[in-house]
């Protein structure tokens, strides 16, 4: 009798193909070709009803990564993984519709594709449902239920969710206002690197709101977060630049972080029509994948302290 070979056992393993997908990705350095066997195992075992591996063709055909960029391809792949209760897929739908990316916008389903991930404890999800609960948008507004999600998504150590709520405390939406606590959540957010939260902690350092008035703290902060392309503290930066905070003026160097900044702005692919500051922001590129093809995950939510 023949003997079975154990790659022909794992050809109809799903898991194993996709974690098999997995080392070849975390082996890629560019490689072109290990990343079309990566992707080739990864279509297999979703093919096979994997839900992470259906859930990561959503993400792949989204983004247009070694294929050709079809929404209604991701809309597909993602359904199918939600229909198996993969959180991370439930939440890209959320998204989805939310911004109306491959389908026509409807909140109200964006909300029911939320819910269904916060009733699996999905840290991401419940950030972003308490988001539309603070503004009221697919559900009426409720200050209680988003301070209740953001506490959800803090505890689990969610860096926008600290942001979001530290936003909460600072603005005084549903709680007393509390510049402690708004910047003891700005902290925890921005030493995970978060750029909103390295921008808000440097604005309230910048204008001693909560702490003792520090420039050079608040240069260093901007810095940050304008190191990852975030616009807002780039314009921040420029403000210090143009007027000599911290910095000598220089009106040379405001000028580069001003139009640094305004090419972020042209060139993000974000989607303006929704009227909200930054709300954009929460649907821009739908990273709530916890296993990506390329291993990252997306900023997501960021409403930013502004002058």
């Amino acid at each position: 009798m023949p003997k079975s070979s154990k790659n022909s056992v794992n050809v109809n393993d799903p898991k194993l193909l996709f974690e098999k997908a997995l080392t070849l990705l975390d082996k890629n350095s560019g490689s072109p070709k290990l990343f079309r066997k990566a992707l080739k195992l990864i279509r297999r075992s979703a093919d096979l009803g994997y839900a992470e591996a259906q859930s990561n063709m959503g993400y792949v055909y989204f983004h247009g990564y070694g294929v050709i960029r079809d929404l209604q391809e991701a809309l597909r792949w993602y359904r199918l993984a939600a229909d198996q209760g993969f959180a991370p897929a439930q939440t890209n739908l959320g998204f989805m519709y939310a911004a109306g990316h491959g389908v026509g916008q409807d909140y109200v389903e964006a909300v029911n594709f939320f819910r269904r991930a916060v009733d699996q404890g999905f840290a991401e999800s419940q950030n972003a449902l308490g988001f539309m609960y603070e503004h009221g948008i697919g559900v009426a507004q409720d200050y209680d239920e988003a301070l209740k999600l953001y506490r959800l998504a803090v505890d689990q150590g969610h860096g926008q969710g600290q942001n979001n709520l530290g936003l909460m405390y600072c603005e005084g939406y549903g709680v007393p206002k509390d510049h402690q606590e708004a910047i003891r959540l700005f902290r925890l957010a921005a030493g995970q690197g978060y750029d909103t939260a390295q921008n808000n902690l440097g604005f309230m350092y910048q204008h001693g709101i909560g702490v003792a008035q520090d420039y050079d703290e608040a240069l260093k902060l901007f810095g940050l977060a304008a190191g990852q392309g975030y616009d807002v503290a780039a314009d921040n930066l420029g403000f210090m630049y143009q007027h000599g905070l911290g910095v000598a003026q220089d009106d040379r160097e405001a000028d580069g972080w001003f139009e640094f900044a305004g090419h972020q702005r042209r060139y993000a692919p974000v989607n303006n029509h929704l009227g909200l500051k930054r709300l954009a922001e929460l649907f821009r590129t739908l990273e709530a994948q916890l296993n990506d093809v390329d291993m990252q995950r997306c900023k997501g939510i960021k409403l930013p302290l502004t002058h």
